[in-house]
């Protein structure tokens, strides 16, 4: 592409991202600043929206992939881990232990508070699940069973 070309299309494209979108428009700024023929400004109008719409395809696919980045993230930020949850209840149960032991008289409230974060935190951890238990049913071979 020569210089004069990329002048052209340059100032072509100017003009687009100002705004002025109009043929008729764009063509008399562009006679006012240049002197050549309608259909020299034609080539160069068709080859610039061509540019122009490859450049605004480009950035909106970037603008895209960027708004999708960020959703993930703030996505991601928003939800606990399970590991993280799991050290703030542990943190929250040493800190009311920690009340209890020190106050002389404890309270039926850090009472209640500590006996419920225990639970939530045994939960949360599994110590109460169920255990797998295998059951075979021995029998010999020629029992039967009965209805």
């Amino acid at each position: 592409m020569s210089a004069k070309s990329e002048t052209y299309e340059s100032f072509i494209i100017d003009c687009l991202n100002k705004g002025m979108v109009e043929y008729k428009n764009v063509f008399e700024v562009f006679l006012s600043k240049f002197k050549c023929s309608e259909p020299t400004f034609a080539k160069y109008w068709k080859f610039a929206n061509e540019r122009y719409k490859k450049d605004r395809e480009a950035i909106e696919i970037e603008k895209a992939k960027e708004y999708k980045e960020a959703e993930l993230k703030a996505v991601k930020s928003n939800i606990l881990d399970r590991e993280k949850a799991l050290e703030m209840q542990s943190n929250v149960v040493k800190l009311i232990y920690n009340k209890i032991v020190k106050s002389k008289e404890p309270n039926g409230t850090d009472t209640l508070a500590f006996n419920s974060t225990i639970d939530r935190l045994s939960k949360m951890q599994g110590w109460d699940a169920a255990k797998k238990v295998e059951t075979t049913l021995k029998l010999g071979a020629d029992a039967e069973f009965e209805d």
